[in-house]
């Protein structure tokens, strides 16, 4: 009886040895992979909408006359400042290539303005002689409907700051005007001249962006930008003055922009 006891448990310590060799082992459950947030690239093609002030810096300079007295040159202004502020909003659309931390890109933009700004000067009698005028007035003015850029942008990238310097080619709608009054002479200038067309010119300046999430983008913007000069004519054919004027300002804008 103990033989068979014996021969009983060994065949059953046999069997369970046999059972778990053949059982998988047991491994330990792989660790999660990390999540790595996307890396953020300036790369791209981007539109939205900018606004701010413009400080406008236009003067009149005299620089010729034509059938004048040296007394009667003295008598007419000599320069006068047509300087004017107002607010700017426009849009502009633009694309980037990011290589390391530099930026390189090209913008153009587009942004009405609220300037208009003359100013008027005594003429005392004798100036213009042969029409036999009396004192008046002579009043310049300027105005700027609109101002465009078309530039490119070198900027250096931490991550999703970027500070940029920008410059290119600038056009604006320039109206620049005269008027005279010589009321009861025997001649009358008050019809006056206008000049308006689209001046050229170029724009250079500086500005930040940073980029809240992948797409949106916020930033600040100063240009510089000269629109070139006119020349105006007061007077007849025989008898006048040449007034140059300059089309110079700057622009401190918000920008708003979402990148594609």
């Amino acid at each position: 009886m103990k033989k068979l006891l014996l021969a009983t448990t060994a065949l059953v310590v046999m069997t369970a040895a046999a059972t778990a060799a053949d059982l998988p082992a047991r491994t330990m459950a792989p660790a999660p992979l990390p999540v790595v947030a996307p890396v953020f690239t300036w790369s791209g093609f981007y539109a939205g909408i900018n606004g701010g002030y413009v400080f406008n810096e236009t003067s009149a300079r005299l620089r010729g006359t034509t059938g004048l007295t040296a007394g009667q040159i003295a008598a007419l202004p000599g320069r006068g400042s047509m300087d004017d502020e107002g607010f700017t909003i426009g849009g502009h659309v633009g694309g980037n290539m990011q290589f390391g931390m530099f930026v390189a890109g090209l913008e153009a933009d587009i942004a009405y303005t609220d300037i208009a700004r003359s100013r008027t000067f005594a003429v005392p009698a004798g100036v213009f002689t042969p029409l036999a005028l009396g004192a008046g007035t002579l009043t310049l003015g300027s105005d700027l409907d609109f101002l465009g850029t078309v530039r490119g942008r070198v900027g250096l990238a931490f991550d999703r700051f970027m500070i940029y310097g920008t410059g290119g080619f600038a056009y604006g709608g320039v109206n620049d005007r005269y008027s005279t009054n010589f009321a009861g002479t025997a001649f009358d200038l008050s019809g006056g001249n206008n000049d308006d067309d689209v001046r050229v010119g170029y724009a250079v300046g500086v500005g930040a962006e940073y980029a809240f999430t992948t797409n949106l983008i916020a930033g600040v913007e100063y240009l510089y930008y000269d629109l070139g000069h006119d020349n105006i004519t007061v007077g007849t054919a025989a008898q006048n003055a040449t007034y140059r004027v300059n089309h110079t300002g700057d622009v401190i804008r918000g920008r708003l922009s979402f990148k594609f």
